[in-house]
């Protein structure tokens, strides 16, 4: 069965936002209309290969067009990353933002916890005007953003420390 169409009155991103999570591929308006807000919240485990090392998971909020919106800080559970994500959404729809300028005259926004701590940091724009947009941006995308439940895999080299003393040929006073 059909969604009925939304009346005239209905805000259309309210009737989006409702919409089934699977639309009937067959009416493509809807898919369309429904692909349009949906962002989505990836998880990635940090792998640096060392042995001995405990798991970290982060996770992004990505805009519909892939563009990163933001980044956590690391969690050591996976189902840590998922609370930290239902933190984030709960305090991005209660519109928890500052703008800051950073040392290069970039805007950048930050999202606050209810206790006004640090939740995390926003990409940098050239203008206020942009950084605001990309706050409501933030908002619309993290109301209707499906979780990718795929953890994916974020493999970071870290330097081998040589044990082997080097001995320099240096000059005398040296």
């Amino acid at each position: 069965a059909k969604k009925p169409a939304p009346k005239k009155e209905e805000n259309l991103y309210e009737a989006i936002a409702a919409a089934p999570i699977k639309p009937d591929l067959e009416d493509e308006s809807e898919v369309e209309k429904a692909s349009k807000y949906s962002g989505k919240w990836s998880i990635y485990r940090v792998i640096t290969g060392q042995e001995n090392e405990e798991e970290t998971y982060f996770f992004e909020l990505h805009a519909s067009n892939g563009e990163k919106l933001l980044s956590s800080e690391e969690y050591t559970s996976y189902n840590g990353a998922l609370r930290g994500i239902e933190t984030h959404k709960t305090n991005i729809e209660k519109g928890n933002f500052k703008i800051t300028i950073s040392k290069k005259g970039d805007f950048i926004f930050k999202l606050l916890s209810g206790k006004n701590l640090l939740l995390c940091m926003g990409e940098n724009y050239p203008t206020k005007t942009r950084c605001e947009s990309a706050i409501e941006s933030t908002k619309r995308f993290a109301k209707t953003a499906v979780l990718d439940e795929s953890v994916h895999d974020l493999v970071i080299k870290v330097p081998v420390e040589d044990d082997t003393d080097t001995v320099y040929d240096l000059p005398s006073g040296v």
